[in-house]
């Protein structure tokens, strides 16, 4: 996914301006991030711990230093905020199609980094509670389904070209296998240091 929105903004290497408008991107993802804090926060406390969870978020160094790096670590969050708000706003009264937006909004977040890929279930069995005893799988499953839809076209496209069942993308694996590998001192594992 973030390597389709470089394509859109028409990144290029040697461009300056290019890299100009993709920092310039991020920083407004990053400031529209504080902005849902603030939402999300609002839905589920008081107004004044809601103004200082999106004043944290806004005058974060570590946020702001993150929003100048180009990758796509930063923009993936949004999607996941929005999915939360909308979350939130519905837990008195939750509408199907609310749970459907909420899951594409989460996949669409792994199209850019795979780390959201089990928040789906996560918070479809978080939410469970919240929703009346009847409609609590219908729910869940618009949630986990929708997620699952988005995220599909890149799972289809690693099992024609790699011819395995890989749902995102190998990061999350080989950093695992790096990991072992790097602390397994007497070669247990047998995987290369």
């Amino acid at each position: 996914g973030y390597s389709m929105l470089l394509a859109a903004l028409g990144q290029d290497a040697e461009s300056a301006d290019s890299f100009n408008r993709l920092i310039l991107l991020q920083i407004i993802v990053d400031a529209g991030a504080a902005v849902l804090v603030f939402l999300i926060a609002a839905q589920l406390f008081a107004f004044p711990v809601a103004v200082i969870g999106g004043m944290l978020v806004a005058l974060s160094p570590h946020l702001a230093f993150y929003s100048l790096w180009t990758s796509p670590d930063t923009l993936a969050v949004v999607p996941l905020l929005a999915a939360v708000y909308l979350i939130a706003r519905s837990a008195g009264r939750p509408r199907l199609p609310t749970m459907i937006a909420a899951g594409a909004l989460i996949g669409a977040s792994c199209w850019l980094r795979a780390n959201a890929l089990l928040l789906a279930p996560f918070l479809a069995m978080s939410i469970a509670p919240l929703i009346e005893p009847g409609k609590r799988l219908r729910y869940a499953a618009a949630l986990v389904g929708a997620t699952a839809v988005v995220i599909s076209p890149v799972t289809l496209r690693n099992w024609l070209a790699y011819e395995r069942f890989v749902p995102l993308s190998l990061g999350a694996g080989i950093t695992m296998v790096e990991g072992i590998a790097e602390y397994d001192s007497e070669g247990r594992f047998g995987m290369p240091a």
